[in-house]
């Protein structure tokens, strides 16, 4: 009992010290975004350079918002759909259905049979489910959806002793 009391204290004490780091980093951030500020304001005339070119800051110093952030992904992403509609699809969950329908059918088969063998035997190892996995990621996605489920199943019950 004592041990635990002097680990949570240990871990107390830990914590707090952490916290107290984090306030410090906090701090000196604020104090170079401070100078970093001071020294755009600063023209470089003063110092007898020529002016330096820079982009301008559409934000200012005081950086963007993520309100102002989520706009400008918005922004980007619209622009790179209406340049590439292929793009667009891409992001989406399901590819096409472009596996042939006997293909498919022997495909499935094939990882029913598997299955089953596996539930016959109790126990499946995990280089037997990734194989099992890549064979039910080859399927149409209805025909995935319903393996999965019997899978799913099989594990839920106990009749197949197995991990994802």
């Amino acid at each position: 009992m004592k041990l635990l009391v002097a680990l949570a204290v240990i871990q107390t004490a830990a914590l707090a010290f952490l916290g107290f780091q984090i306030l410090g980093i906090d701090e000196r951030a604020d104090e170079i975004a401070g100078t970093a500020a001071a020294m755009r304001a600063e023209p470089a005339q003063s110092a007898g350079l020529a002016a330096v070119s820079r982009p301008a800051d559409p934000f200012g110093a005081r950086g963007a918002t993520a309100d102002e952030i989520r706009q400008i992904v918005r922004e980007e992403i619209a622009a790179l759909r209406d340049a590439n509609p292929a793009a667009a699809y891409a992001a989406t969950d399901d590819p096409p259905d472009v596996v042939v329908e006997a293909d498919a059918q022997r495909l499935r088969e094939s990882v029913r049979q598997d299955l089953d063998a596996y539930m016959r035997r109790g126990k499946i190892g995990e280089a037997e489910m990734a194989d099992l996995q890549m064979k039910i990621a080859g399927l149409p996605a209805e025909q995935r959806r319903e393996m999965l489920r019997e899978l799913t199943k099989a594990m839920n019950s106990g009749g197949l002793d197995a991990r994802l």
